[in-house]
């Protein structure tokens, strides 16, 4: 991809959500106590005041941690990104809500964790009192994360917005499709990748079975069939094959499902809007709303619907 996501959510809890791709991501898995380590949530009792842990997995055995001391060391990232306290606590929320889904759907948590050793080395002489405000603030959402329908919910999110969020009513009822047009405003907002016709078709012909498509006049050959409000698209006809826009967006590489094409002299240009797939909360948007005045709860009350704070 010749356009690639700038500050693809590695600002946050990484592989956090995006079932798609994204780009979260995080390494880590079999690396030294003092790196990285695998989490998954232990214990839950549904009481605030209870005590939750996650169970941190390294090469050398396990560690039994506090899931608030988890969650601060999560959000450094995060708080490079943004450090707005109703951002952090928006993210907090969302990281908690993560969590608990990864221990009710028997999954591992592979987010990007900081130890206070690694703080240290990113942050030099600030590390203590930035971590100490990262902790102020998770301490004041302890304990809340989202549910929908008596579940809890995956908390998808994505980095930039094309211009409407996407909802997934299957399964996802909490999904719903809202107004996010100052993510427009964001450096990386549009990307453009382009490919010959020949390397096009080649892609194509890997990835989609039964394809019958020429190796010339590519954009001839495709057809978008359904699109949402923002643009992204649903469906899309290439030869004689249609194609969902998610899957075709990540067999191009694209940043974003919401694009256009065009032909260009032996080859295809696309120009694409946002980064990520639509879905949830938008990153970018949090941080804007947040520095707006917007408290977390407003912010995550605007992205999902039909959710319940527990």
């Amino acid at each position: 991809m010749k356009n690639k996501i700038k500050y693809i959510t590695g600002c946050l809890m990484a592989v956090f959500f995006i079932p798609f791709v994204i780009t979260l991501i995080l390494n880590g898995v079999g690396l030294e106590k003092d790196k990285i380590g695998l989490a998954l949530l232990s214990s839950v009792t549904g009481n605030k005041e209870a005590k939750s842990t996650v169970t941190m997995s390294y090469m050398a055995g396990t560690e039994e941690m506090d899931i608030d001391e988890y969650i601060t060391g999560v959000l450094v990232s995060a708080y490079d990104y943004c450090s707005n306290d109703e951002f952090i606590k928006t993210m907090a929320v969302m990281c908690r809500t993560y969590i608990k889904y990864c221990n009710a759907n028997g999954m591992l948590c592979n987010a990007e964790f900081y130890p206070d050793t690694r703080m240290e080395e990113h942050w030099g002489e600030e590390w203590e009192k930035k971590k100490a405000a990262i902790t102020v603030l998770v301490e004041q959402t302890k304990g809340e994360y989202l549910t929908c329908g008596g579940e809890v919910i995956y908390p998808y999110f994505h980095m930039l917005t094309s211009g409407y969020t996407r909802n997934l009513r299957e399964p996802a009822a909490y999904l719903c499709e809202v107004v996010q047009t100052e993510d427009s405003l964001e450096e990386g907002y549009i990307s453009v990748a382009e490919f010959t016709d020949k390397e096009f078709a080649a892609i194509l012909k890997k990835n989609i079975s039964g394809l019958y498509f020429d190796d010339s006049g590519a954009a001839s050959q495709l057809q978008i069939i359904e699109k949402t409000t923002g643009g992204y698209v649903v469906l899309i006809q290439a030869g004689n094959i249609i194609v969902d826009g998610d899957s075709f967006c990540d067999m191009l590489g694209l940043a974003s499902p919401s694009f256009t094409y065009s032909a260009i002299d032996g080859g295809i240009r696309f120009t694409v809007k946002g980064q990520g797939y639509g879905y949830g909360l938008s990153v970018a948007g949090a941080k804007r709303r947040s520095e707006n005045g917007t408290s977390y709860r407003e912010i995550l009350n605007y992205y999902y619907e039909n959710i319940d704070w527990k």
